[in-house]
């Protein structure tokens, strides 16, 4: 089950990368609250 486990790991880079998006923008609009 090779797919699986590429899916798998996809979506966790796919995740992560989401994660470091949003806090980046966060951070930048930080003064902005």
């Amino acid at each position: 089950m090779r797919a699986v486990e590429d899916m798998i790991e996809l979506a966790s880079i796919g995740a992560f990368f989401a994660m470091m998006v949003v806090w980046a923008g966060v951070s930048a609009n930080w003064p902005l609250v």
